[in-house]
């Protein structure tokens, strides 16, 4: 049922109010950080990649990285993004098909960050966009161009 809400604000607080429900909130202050800046600019290399396929090969590749830095590597062929990962407990090697514009690329993820971001990106398929090697990743969905993620990847030693 619809009810009248009575909206009162002050310096720092908003009010709602209804017949049987109120509600105080704390306004935030300040200036909103500017997000845009930390956006890279013009890509590298982009692929286009189906996204539940991506993100099991990245738990199955997480399976074997150390608990504390679930590091996986990743490497952009012409056709096919190649998901690794070798450690102490075994090695993974999985090849995905994708659709790539620009440059040959390898890079490397923290597994579990992109696997939070893929779990809630809800689109059969996303695009992955780089700027460099060692710049964020721009993940987002194909069916939204509105939704973006930064993922930075990690530096492994000898980069």
């Amino acid at each position: 049922p619809e009810q009248k809400v009575d909206l009162t604000f002050t310096e720092n607080q908003v009010l709602f109010n209804t017949d049987n429900t109120l509600v105080i909130s704390r306004l935030i202050g300040g200036e909103f950080p500017k997000y845009k800046m930390v956006v890279p600019g013009e890509c590298i290399s982009k692929i286009r990649i189906n996204t539940s396929e991506l993100q099991d090969a990245t738990k199955r590749a997480a399976l074997l990285t150390n608990e504390g830095a679930p590091i996986v590597k990743m490497q952009i062929t012409d056709d096919t993004l190649i998901v690794t990962s070798h450690t102490e407990a075994g090695h993974v090697h999985e090849e995905l098909k994708t659709s790539r514009d620009g440059e040959q690329l390898q890079f490397a993820f923290n597994a579990r960050y992109l696997n939070d971001i893929l779990k809630v990106i809800g689109s059969e398929e996303s695009y992955i966009e780089f700027t460099g090697p060692l710049s964020p990743g721009i993940i987002k969905p194909v069916s939204d161009v509105e939704y973006i993620s930064l993922l930075l990847p990690v530096r492994l030693r000898g980069d």
